[in-house]
């Protein structure tokens, strides 16, 4: 299971958040593992309902608890809130369309990572905000 050994490199690195992109999952949830050696860990992932491509995703080491996590657009930004030894943290992660989409594609992106950041900094306000993403290229 590509996962596991992601847990598991993760782990290794003492590593408590990791943003992910290009996780290409259906749907969007978040998994609690059960396994002993991958007791504790969370993983919120947010993707196209039927096609295998683009994703985003957060893992989360069994010392974070996860307040809350929401898909903002489907397969492209996903945001979680989480306490990590006492500190509030807002995760917004994202993956950019590249530089061949549509341009329709880019703007309904960028329109929602304000809008994202706009939601976070309203239900969230005592969070610190992080952004992780992959802009493919794009600044």
């Amino acid at each position: 299971m590509k996962l596991a050994t992601i847990i598991k490199v993760t782990e290794s690195l003492n590593i408590d958040v990791l943003a992910l992109q290009e996780v290409r999952r259906t749907g969007s949830d978040c998994l609690e593992f059960d396994d002993e050696s991958l007791k504790g860990w969370q993983f919120a992932w947010s993707g196209y309902n039927v096609k295998k491509r683009h994703g985003v995703a957060v893992l989360l080491a069994p010392c974070v608890e996860l307040e809350d996590y929401k898909e903002h657009l489907k397969g492209r930004i996903l945001s979680t809130t989480v306490v990590i030894k006492g500190v509030n943290i807002a995760i917004l992660n994202g993956y950019a369309p590249t530089d061949e989409a549509p341009i329709a594609s880019k703007q309904l992106f960028y329109r929602s990572l304000t809008k994202a950041k706009a939601d976070l900094a309203k239900s969230a306000p005592s969070f610190k905000l992080v952004t992780l993403w992959d802009f493919n290229a794009t600044i």
